[in-house]
């Protein structure tokens, strides 16, 4: 059973609670879910609440082209990617992407806009992109012969 850290009540309510989130200079507000304390109003709010607000700001930043070194690092943490991770997908040395990140080389706009493009279809609910450049690293096996294609695209 489930009781309040502060009192030890076991009785939450849902409710909403406002998260701000400061990146490069922008700040922004997010509604989230929320559980609260019926006894001392103690609130509580899950990784997942969280995760999705970080991902919603690094959205904003991406679509909005912002491009400092605070963005590009908030972004791929937003995406829960390690630098190494991200390095082998942009075709870089790791610590090409810790420069960047901590701004002994500009971020280069191509390697940004790749990674507002995962932040954003993340948000959108898919990886397209991202599936494609795995497999630009590790092809998939090809079937031998003709491939069969639907008649429109998917």
């Amino acid at each position: 059973m489930e009781r309040c850290s502060k009192c030890g009540h076991p009785e939450f309510g849902d409710v909403t609670e406002n998260r701000q989130v400061e990146v490069a200079g922008h700040v922004f507000n997010v509604r989230v879910d929320a559980r609260a304390c019926e006894e001392c109003g103690a609130r509580y709010v899950s990784l997942t609440e969280l995760e999705r607000a970080d991902l919603l700001a690094a959205a904003w930043l991406a679509e909005h082209g912002v491009r400092e070194r605070e963005a590009f690092r908030f972004m791929r943490k937003a995406l829960g990617m390690r630098g190494v991770d991200l390095s082998e997908l942009l075709d870089v040395a790791p610590e090409t992407v810790s420069r960047w990140e901590r701004g002994a080389l500009p971020v280069e706009p191509r390697a940004c806009a790749l990674l507002g493009t995962l932040v954003c279809e993340q948000v959108e609910g898919h990886e397209r992109t991202l599936l494609r450049l795995r497999a630009l690293r590790e092809p998939p096996e090809v079937p031998a012969g003709p491939v069969r294609l639907p008649s429109e695209a998917a």
